[in-house]
C-alpha cells in the first residue's frame, strides 16, 4: 500500500529540485568551502568598488571645502577615518555574505 504522505513530500522535493535546479547545480559543483571562498571573494570586490565609488561621490560633492580648508588640513586623521570605516564596513558586509553562503548547502526544514 502506498504511503499519501511519502508520495506528498516526494511530489514536494521533484518541484523543489526542478525550481532550483540551477542553484543546487552550482552548488553541487565545489565543496563547500571553495563555494563559500569564492562568493566571499567576489562580495569583496564589489564592496571594494563600491565604496571606493561613494568616496569618489563625496569628495566630489565637498570639494569647494576641501580646497578652501586644504592648507590647514591635516590628512592623517581624514585617511585613518576613511579607511577605518572601509575595513569595519567590508568585516560587517563579509560576515553577512559568509553567513547567507554558509546556509546554501543546508538542507531546509518545515
Amino acid at each position: 500500500m502506498l504511503n499519501e504522505d511519502k508520495i506528498k513530500l516526494m511530489t514536494e522535493l521533484a518541484l523543489y529540485e526542478q525550481k532550483e535546479k540551477k542553484a543546487l547545480d552550482e552548488t553541487r559543483r565545489y565543496f563547500k568551502s571553495d563555494y563559500v571562498a569564492r562568493h566571499l571573494l567576489q562580495s569583496f570586490f564589489g564592496f571594494t568598488l563600491s565604496y571606493l565609488l561613494v568616496l569618489l561621490l563625496v569628495v566630489l560633492y565637498n570639494i569647494q571645502k576641501i580646497l578652501e580648508i586644504i592648507v590647514i588640513f591635516d590628512f592623517v586623521p581624514l585617511f585613518r577615518n576613511v579607511l577605518l570605516f572601509y575595513f569595519v564596513g567590508l568585516i560587517i558586509f563579509e560576515s553577512g555574505v559568509q553567513g547567507v553562503f554558509q546556509m546554501r548547502g543546508k538542507p531546509h526544514r518545515q
